[in-house]
């Protein structure tokens, strides 16, 4: 029997200009618009954006978001580096045209915690050029991440705190977790967190049954100790086909029912 249902996209990346490569950035708001009718179809509880809805340009968020907003339920929106490909003195209104109040927060539905993180608060293209952060950034991605795509960002010591005390409450209540991030931490690849290493601590929760994220176009998949790492792969690039998926979760197990080029599976839940 099905408990919840929810709908997933990433890295949509639209924006008004020809193709690149294999990304087709003018393509992905018709792709968009196919995806809200499917989420508009189904009986969700609720979707999610993990993150890149533009590629770049503050005025491309327009188009994306007025097709969002024809889902009929809750939406929530994650941040991507590309979010923050914009002029810099419109970066401080990225978190507030996509209505986030809260970068990362936790949500419930009936007996499951869902965890949203933001993988953007230590990075080389979210704040000011030469402000403290982005310095400060700079200074930490030099030290602890050098090899790694500037591309890609990490967690504060703050934010990986606050996540061990919501799953340390999610297990005392008795929740299942599912974590939603727009950068992956597992398993190893050139787009993860910077500071994928210092996540490893959620293993230590029986709570926490997947972790699910965009952020590499190409999509991946591990199982580590029965924890399911699910990453997306990118609405952008298809030329004809979509990329999205819809979650029906049940006591034991997740169906990903995807469709175009994201592939469906059955994550059984241990």
């Amino acid at each position: 029997m099905t408990l919840l249902s929810f709908g997933l996209f990433a890295d949509c990346q639209y924006a008004e200009k020809g193709r690149a490569g294999k990304r087709y950035y003018k393509k992905a708001a018709k792709k968009l618009q196919d995806c809200i009718k499917i989420f508009n179809k189904s009986k969700l509880d609720f979707i999610v954006n993990l993150g890149d809805l533009i590629d770049e340009g503050f005025c491309n968020f327009k188009k994306p978001l007025e097709i969002i907003s024809q889902f009929k339920g809750k939406v929530y929106h994650l941040v991507g580096n590309h979010d923050f490909n914009v002029n810099d003195h419109e970066k401080g209104e990225i978190f507030n045209i996509l209505a986030v109040t809260t970068p990362y927060h936790s949500f419930s539905v009936d007996n499951w915690r869902f965890v949203i993180l933001d993988g953007t608060e230590i990075s080389l293209f979210r704040y000011l050029a030469e402000s403290p952060d982005h310095i400060k950034a700079k200074e930490y991605h030099s030290k602890w991440a050098p090899e790694s795509p500037e591309w890609n960002g990490a967690m504060s010591k703050s934010q990986l705190d606050w996540l061990a005390n919501e799953l340390t409450s999610a297990q005392v209540a008795e929740e299942k977790v599912i974590i939603f991030s727009h950068f992956p931490v597992y398993p190893k690849n050139s787009h993860n967190l910077w500071n994928a290493g210092d996540c490893s601590f959620i293993q230590d929760f029986d709570c926490v049954k997947a972790f699910i994220s965009g952020h590499n176009h190409e999509g991946n998949y591990a199982i580590w100790n029965g924890k399911h790492y699910l990453c997306l792969r990118a609405m952008v690039e298809t030329r004809n086909q979509n990329s999205f998926c819809i979650i029906d979760v049940h006591d034991d197990k997740l169906v990903v029912r995807g469709f175009g080029k994201e592939q469906g599976k059955i994550l059984e839940l241990i």
